[in-house]
């Protein structure tokens, strides 16, 4: 879970992982990219009550650098991920881990994603046009992975400034194949103005150069 100043919806994500029913994950890890504002505090609160919660102090900068150093510090045979101005759905870890185990067996499972308005935000023109409306999760938020497969898929690529969640999922579709979808909502994501997928123009770039690195893949693949 990657947080930067994030203390106001913070509570929300570690409660909806921590929380989950019939048990949580075994494993918390929250990368804090140098919060100022207490977030920090807020994670050291609960780990005194959640033991399997840890805080790591981001070393380097961005999102995909906060999720890549949490990705090398993950011991579980499993990996999801939730931003910490988002939260998954009551029984959403059951439900992937339910379809990870039932055949044919899929190497990872995304749910569906709702889009919510977040308290004291204001949310874009678009966002609200989209509140309420499930649509399929294929961002990470949603998804649950085997870390066998993580490993053999590689990091985030840093260099993307927004289209680094994009590009990674599009090469571990290209790794494993289709990704398992699911018909039950697993990602509450919180919609706010400053999020970087309000950067439009700059989305729009990245997203064209994941697409050029897709359809070369496919290429050299045959």
């Amino acid at each position: 879970m990657p947080v930067r100043n994030g203390l106001t919806h913070l509570h929300r994500a570690l409660s909806s992982v921590l929380e989950q029913q019939p048990r949580p994950p075994a494993q918390v890890l929250v990368i804090d990219g140098n919060s100022t504002d207490g977030s920090d505090a807020l994670v050291e609160a609960w780990a005194l009550r959640w033991p399997q919660l840890s805080i790591l102090r981001q070393r380097g900068v961005g999102l995909a650098g906060a999720r890549n150093e949490g990705m090398a510090m993950a011991s579980q045979p499993w990996l999801a991920f939730c931003d910490a101005d988002d939260a998954w759905s009551p029984g959403a870890l059951k439900l992937r881990l339910d379809a990870l185990g039932s055949p044919p067996l899929p190497s990872a499972v995304v749910g569906q994603v709702v889009l919510e308005a977040l308290p004291g935000v204001e949310p874009t023109r678009l966002q609200e046009e989209r509140l309420g409306q499930a649509r399929p999760g294929f961002t990470p938020g949603a998804l649950l992975v085997h870390t066998d497969l993580v490993e053999r898929l590689g990091s985030f690529d840093e260099g993307l400034s927004i289209g680094s969640d994009s590009d990674w999922l599009a090469r571990l579709h290209d790794l494993a194949g289709p990704i398992l979808c699911l018909e039950a909502i697993t990602l509450i994501k919180g919609a706010r103005t400053g999020s970087l997928s309000t950067q439009v123009d700059t989305y729009r770039r990245d997203l064209l150069q994941v697409a050029r690195r897709h359809i070369q893949r496919r290429r050299n693949a045959g």
